[in-house]
């Protein structure tokens, strides 16, 4: 009985030592992916009388691939049946072109839209690859002076990939735990084993 509860307890200590060995050995990984975003000021806000028939290259931004453009266009005092006013957003080989048959429309631009009544217009999109783009107003076709103003942001996302190692402690817990008691049952077999039997007297 003795011998076998030793052996007992040298299995079960051993199994324990390996099972803490094991967790010890290989720890938790984990990998998470942190998104960052920024806004920068593509075109701050900015004014400028535009003259009758003429065009307002609103300035030019070196954008990436998916980057969220917002902005906005206001013509003081505005009058619809003066003409049209548009806005254009071109990358440069477009903007390159345009600029060499002024008056004309731009149906290749990326954005291409007439002023409201209100004499605005909200730029909302995103630009289809990396690259430089020019933001254009467009009186062309306008025959008055007005006051015009003019700002634009872009706004760019980052997935930032990190790992992160934690102990394994499933493994190391139950490893110590199993091996303490293995030690415990050991220790029994060990103690039963020096205990003298009891004998009867003559």
């Amino acid at each position: 009985m003795k011998a076998q509860l030793a052996a007992v307890g040298i299995v079960i200590l051993l199994a324990g030592v390996a099972m803490a060995f094991y967790g010890l050995s290989t720890p938790i990984t984990q990998s998470t992916t942190t998104t960052t975003t920024s806004t920068q000021a593509l075109v701050r806000d900015t004014n400028r009388v535009v003259s009758p028939n003429g065009f307002w290259a609103m300035g030019a931004a070196n954008l990436a691939k998916g980057e969220s453009v917002t902005g906005s266009v206001s013509i003081a005092n505005y009058t619809s049946s003066d003409g049209p006013i548009f806005v254009y957003v071109m990358d440069e080989p477009t903007f390159i072109n345009w600029g060499g048959c002024v008056p004309c429309s731009e149906s290749s631009a990326t954005v291409n839209a007439t002023l409201s009544s209100s004499g605005t217009y909200s730029i909302s999109w995103i630009a289809p690859a990396a690259g430089s783009y020019y933001f254009v107003l467009d009186a062309s076709y306008y025959s008055a002076s007005s006051p015009a103003t003019f700002s634009a942001n872009g706004v760019t996302t980052a997935s930032v990939p990190s790992t992160q190692t934690t102990p394994n402690t499933t493994y190391n817990y139950a490893g110590v735990a199993l091996a303490v008691l293995g030690a415990l049952v050991l220790a029994a077999g060990l103690v039963l084993g020096t205990t003298a039997k009891k004998t009867t007297g003559p």
